[in-house]
């Protein structure tokens, strides 16, 4: 199950991250813009797909260009069981897109010269100094070749995973719930996984993990400001992304997707 989970949602979620920004008419045609509407229509066809053939239960697509909605469409349900469809005001969970938003959060501190990419994590998160490398071939501990920075979170070479494994780090994280969903704060979690080893040097070799959940704490760490309000106030807002947050407010309930995900047999099943 969780195989499937990780192909499709996220392709999804690309797509849907723009579904929840309000009404939008379409303000321009694709070949003024220099794009195809056949392309378009092939684009189309495959998200139909995708709801005929039961790998998504519901899509919402928007293409714009040079600030021109050229393209906007939905699919399917945004609840199976209710036969709610899919509307332009739906609300979707957007899982590891929040990833993007994290980076270009912490990036904006970039540009106020709080940080450099090379910088050593350990220089604004302490906990992280002499965090020690798992060898899975001798089954010891070592120390690290190249100190973990920043640079190393955002491109997924920190040694930082998620837990999903068979290896030993994998298991200390499933053991000390790092990749849990309790309701500890992102301080409290990267503090436990500065406390476990890498599970490779980093710089070495690249892992889909939580380096960006690190990097989110490094924003607060960095702002003073928890992320929630730091994404709010520099992206959020600007970007009039009203409908975008870590919570829907109990008012906006009616307009948000139920989550599917698929089975051992491949068939949609509500909850993740």
């Amino acid at each position: 199950m969780k195989k499937h989970y990780k192909l499709f949602i996220p392709f999804a979620a690309l797509l849907i991250l723009l579904a929840s920004c309000g009404q939008t008419t379409l303000s321009s045609t694709p070949e003024k813009v220099g794009l195809s509407s056949d392309t378009l229509e092939l684009a189309s066809q495959k998200m139909q797909e995708y709801i005929d053939n039961g790998k998504l239960a519901g899509i919402a697509t928007l293409v714009m260009k040079d600030g021109k909605v050229i393209h906007r469409e939905r699919f399917g349900f945004a609840n199976i069981e209710e036969q709610k469809p899919v509307e332009e005001n739906s609300i979707f969970r957007i899982f590891s897109m929040t990833k993007p938003i994290t980076a270009v959060a912490l990036m904006t501190l970039y540009d106020e010269g709080k940080f450099e990419l090379d910088d050593k994590l350990s220089r604004h998160i302490p906990e992280f100094t002499d965090v020690m490398v798992y060898n899975a071939e001798t089954q010891s501990l070592e120390p690290q070749i190249e100190e973990l920075t920043i640079r190393h979170l955002l491109t997924h070479t920190s040694g930082i995973v998620y837990g999903w494994g068979q290896s030993y780090v994998d298991s200390l994280y499933r053991v000390t719930g790092v990749g849990g969903w309790d309701s500890a704060t992102i301080g409290d979690k990267v503090k436990i996984m500065a406390g476990l080893p890498l599970k490779f040097q980093p710089g070495t070799a690249w892992e889909y993990g939580l380096s960006i959940d690190v990097a989110g704490y490094l924003v607060e760490v960095l702002s003073g400001i928890p992320l929630d309000e730091y994404f709010k106030s520099k992206i959020f807002d600007p970007l009039h992304m009203d409908d975008t947050g870590f919570y829907v407010p109990e008012e906006k309930h009616d307009r948000f997707t139920e989550v599917y995900s698929l089975d051992e047999e491949g068939a949609l099943k509500t909850g993740g």
